[in-house]
């Protein structure tokens, strides 16, 4: 069996020497090292991404390899300089751009280059022909594993970006609809002012005919006269009522129109903004949150000032926000 056979069977399962400090180079972890959106080409840590994924690979190396073949001390030396390897990694994970942040970057990758070069001076020299074939074999493997790695996150981003497209088309579309709606209620409403303010005038000039003009001129003296008077007056009551109730039901009206074109105009542009301020948010979790926050907002209830009291209402405004969904249908 070829020496590169005998390192591939060896390398299953767990390395037997200093497998938490290797599990902790794994090729997952130190991906998320690079922070290339974050920091940006000045200040990104994939040179030293490259450099541990080195030193990864001497450790895993000697790990597999039979002890006597290396120098009795070597092994404790290992263990300390992946010590100190881990402490630059967590370093590099709570590195910030600011207070002189060029130098400190320069430092860490500095740091990680010359733990490399104490690997390739120390351990290099003593891993065996077989062992450097099964490393590079493995080294394959994890590139390999690295490549599906990343298609599926190119998938997974692909996706976002359908979803995120089909969500920015729903909100717009949504957006155009309530501006629409808000537009018609406000034409209504202008009509019912219209007609409020006419008959406004109607009570008055009723009014101004009956007491100034035409007013009911019979003294009552005694029950005959009495009804005379009821029966000249209560046709004018009635009529001034039911003006009086028109002016009531077209200022009603005017309210509750003028409520649902502010309302439809709020939803409007809450929808209108809703694509910047979801890709606002820095992470996936507060784009959902941003995303259930402004849809909530999008179809509460909102308060306008124009319907005041519960008998101006008519109907809640949840339920005013949610009949003009259903009319949308």
């Amino acid at each position: 069996m070829s020496a590169l056979a005998v390192g591939s069977i060896k390398r299953e399962g767990q390395p037997p020497r200093w497998g938490d400090q290797i599990a902790a180079l794994s090729a997952e972890n130190l991906e998320r090292l690079r922070r290339d959106e974050e920091l940006g080409s000045a200040l990104t840590f994939s040179p030293a991404v490259d450099i541990l994924t080195v030193i990864r690979e001497y450790a895993t190396a000697l790990s597999w390899q039979d002890v006597r073949y290396e120098p009795s001390s070597l092994a404790g030396e290992v263990t300390s300089h992946l010590v100190d390897v881990l402490r630059v990694v967590g370093e590099i994970e709570a590195f910030t751009p600011t207070d002189n942040a060029a130098a400190r970057h320069q430092n860490l990758i500095t740091s990680c280059d010359n733990e490399r070069s104490w690997f390739a001076d120390k351990v290099g020299p003593v891993i065996r022909a077989g062992d450097l074939e099964a490393s590079s074999a493995y080294a394959e493997l994890i590139s390999r594993r690295d490549d599906v790695t990343r298609a599926a996150e190119e998938a997974r981003q692909a996706l976002a970006l359908i979803r995120e497209a089909a969500g920015e088309k729903g909100a717009s579309d949504l957006a155009k609809f309530f501006a629409s709606q808000a537009t018609t209620h406000s034409a209504t409403a202008r009509i019912f002012l219209v007609l409020a303010g006419a008959l406004v005038l109607v009570v008055f000039g009723l009014g101004t005919w009956y007491f100034f003009v035409d007013p009911i001129r019979l003294e009552p003296q005694d029950s005959a006269d009495w009804i005379e008077f009821a029966r000249q007056l209560l046709p004018r009551l009635l009529l001034l009522g039911v003006v009086a109730y028109g002016v009531r039901f077209a200022i009603r009206n005017y309210a509750v129109n003028k409520h649902l074109q502010v309302s439809n105009e709020q939803r409007a542009n809450i929808l209108k903004t809703f694509p910047i301020l979801i890709a606002s948010g820095q992470t996936e979790v507060q784009k959902d949150r941003m995303a259930v926050i402004l849809a909530q907002a999008a179809v509460m209830g909102i308060e306008t000032g124009y319907l005041k009291h519960a008998e101006d209402r008519g109907l809640d405004g949840q339920l005013l926000a949610a009949i003009e969904l259903l009319r949308r249908g």
